[in-house]
């Protein structure tokens, strides 16, 4: 029996050791993504169990032996929370639109490199174009605030790209002011209504955000129906372990608002 727990106590020094190892080497050739964080996050929490299994075999203490049992139980919650929230996720990334049936397209911003769309904003914005040559009739509001770091808002950036790809600029409606997800739809939702525009609205946003631009939609009145633009693996990968935590925060906000 004492050389079972000793095997088991080595092994687990031996994980340790190689997970560490390979949280640094992940570092070093990925840097600080959050996917990389979140492997650390991972890291820390079996640490953590490990020490805490460590002390209650050296002094076999009740009060040590409740934490380790309110703490395994709150890693059960996370996990069980982690497989609900990524399921959401996955389930609402390959969602397919019939733009023919639709009004008004919302395009959701995604940052700037100065006054240029990212990467990730254009991906939106040619899925936007996408839907409009199926359906040149349909309008399109671009919404987005300026960050710190940006040159212009996005929204005016967004609106600049469509007009360069051809699209009539009296179909474009813009929303400047927004910083976050829930103001980007609040503050779209406020100008359709002072418009007096009730149609069928498109979200356009990337693949692994459309759980959660669907979520705030339903919340705050809007009718719509999401259409994913591509995002690359790894990408999509990374922002998919972000917005687990995202979402749990917008869950909890919006039932406070409710």
């Amino acid at each position: 029996m004492l050389k079972i727990r000793k095997s088991k106590d080595s092994l687990s020094r031996g994980l340790i050791s190689l997970l560490s190892v390979l949280n640094l080497f992940m570092f070093v050739i990925l840097g600080p993504t959050f996917g990389v964080i979140f492997f650390t996050f991972l890291n820390l929490l079996y640490i953590m169990k490990y020490v805490l299994d460590y002390w209650i075999k050296r002094c076999d203490s009740k009060v040590l032996r409740l934490i380790r049992s309110v703490y395994l139980s709150l890693i059960i919650i996370f996990a069980l929370s982690f497989i609900i929230v990524e399921s959401l996720i996955i389930s609402n990334m390959h969602s397919q639109v019939d733009a023919t049936e639709h009004d008004i397209i919302v395009v959701l911003g995604a940052g700037l490199n100065g006054d240029q769309v990212t990467n990730r904003l254009k991906s939106r914005l040619d899925k936007a174009l996408e839907l409009i040559d199926n359906n040149p009739e349909l309008e399109v509001l671009v919404s987005g605030g300026q960050g710190p770091d940006e040159k212009v808002t996005e929204a005016h950036a967004m609106k600049s790209y469509l007009i360069n790809e051809g699209v009539d600029p009296t179909h474009i409606l813009v929303e400047e002011l927004s910083t976050s997800t829930y103001e980007n739809l609040l503050f779209s939702k406020e100008i359709l209504d002072a418009k007096l525009i009730d149609k069928s609205i498109i979200i356009v946003t990337s693949d692994y955000h459309t759980y959660r631009a669907s979520y705030i939609s339903k919340k705050i009145g809007l009718d719509v129906v999401t259409a994913p633009s591509h995002s690359p693996a790894m990408i999509r990968v990374n922002y998919m372990l972000r917005e687990y935590f995202v979402v749990i925060k917008d869950w909890l906000k919006l039932s406070l608002i409710a």
